[in-house]
């Protein structure tokens, strides 16, 4: 009959109560998502400032930055990375040629750039833009504030060792 409701109204709460549950387990669900990637990036950010010290080479710094950076991207298992500094190239496992889907952030060093800190994806995935990006842009400035601390820590043992000749 058409003048009888389809549900009756405890079958109607009942479905608009599971309606309701569901939607905030899947703004629930979503934070946690949010949050499980900002602690990724933290995290990131954290390690690969505990492991710049002074005394290790380029080449072991950024594979310090490549070890932490590429875990926490939105795609860990299919990211890559390269930093170019002073026209050398270096490079995290599985990196491949012709890679076009990619973010970036320069490296500038005593205000003259030197480089640049690039991350891939070799498929057409999303980026979480902007917050990969800003975290690709938090670790450039960690290495340009690291290669500047280096410049001067070896300008200092040069002139150290001049002025040990010296009393010599």
């Amino acid at each position: 009959p058409e003048d009888k409701p389809f549900l009756v109204p405890e079958e109607q709460r009942l479905i608009d109560a599971v309606a309701s549950d569901l939607e905030k387990w899947l703004e629930r669900k979503q934070i946690d998502e949010a949050l499980h990637e900002r602690l990724k990036e933290i995290t990131c950010l954290y390690e690969i400032r505990r492991g710049m010290g002074l005394e290790l080479s380029v080449e072991n710094v950024c594979q310090n930055i490549f070890e932490h950076l590429i875990p926490a991207m939105q795609f860990p298992e299919i990211a890559t990375a390269m930093i170019e500094l002073d026209g050398k190239r270096f490079t995290s496992e599985n990196h491949g040629q012709g890679l076009t889907h990619e973010l970036q952030s320069k490296i500038t060093v005593n205000h003259k750039t030197c480089g640049q800190l690039r991350v891939f994806y070799p498929e057409d995935k999303p980026f979480l833009v902007p917050e990969e990006q800003r975290l690709i842009d938090a670790v450039a400035s960690d290495l340009e504030k690291w290669l500047e601390r280096k410049q001067i820590d070896e300008a200092l043992h040069e002139r150290l060792k001049e002025i040990t000749c010296l009393y010599e």
